[in-house]
């Protein structure tokens, strides 16, 4: 599995952050619906396990449990390679803010976290709420309570 950061950002920002999991010749500006293998987010050490890999080591029990045979440990035994990108929150705050089409993903990063989140985690929500179905190793959408702000935003 390779790891690349998605981001200029310094190390650091990546204590918490998403990650996108893609067949290694994918491209994360042209996915197709094949190629969205996993979308999730870091905290608390859910993903990164230390033994001596300088935080490379990649455990997600999610990306592992997939949905049924098709899983992590399956694509790897069978269709290749994967890649994980990791995505610092300065660069979704960055990309929210400067890309209209994202801008209901501008509004949502500036409303109140769940305990335990981080501003990461609604970039995560917010693409399992308009494409979870496409995310293949992804069980479960996006929160009811995001869901809810989403189909019903504040007016401009």
């Amino acid at each position: 599995m390779h790891v690349r950061r998605f981001s200029s950002a310094p190390r650091d920002e990546f204590c918490r952050a998403d990650y996108v999991a893609v067949p290694t010749d994918a491209r994360l500006d042209r996915l197709a619906p094949h190629e969205r293998l996993y979308i999730g987010t870091q905290t608390q050490d859910l993903m990164f396990r230390g033994d001596g890999l300088a935080g490379d080591n990649f455990h997600h029990a999610d990306m592992r449990r997939g949905r049924g045979a098709d899983n992590l440990e399956a694509y790897l035994r069978h269709d290749g390679e994967v890649k994980v990108y990791r995505i610092a929150t300065i660069d979704i705050h960055a990309l929210a803010k400067a890309d209209p089409e994202l801008h209901l993903l501008h509004l949502l990063m500036q409303q109140p976290l769940p305990r335990r989140a981080h501003q990461g985690w609604w970039l995560e929500q917010y693409v399992l709420h308009h494409e979870h179905p496409s995310w293949r190793w992804n069980q479960q959408g996006a929160a009811s309570s995001v869901a809810r702000w989403l189909s019903n935003p504040p007016p401009p």
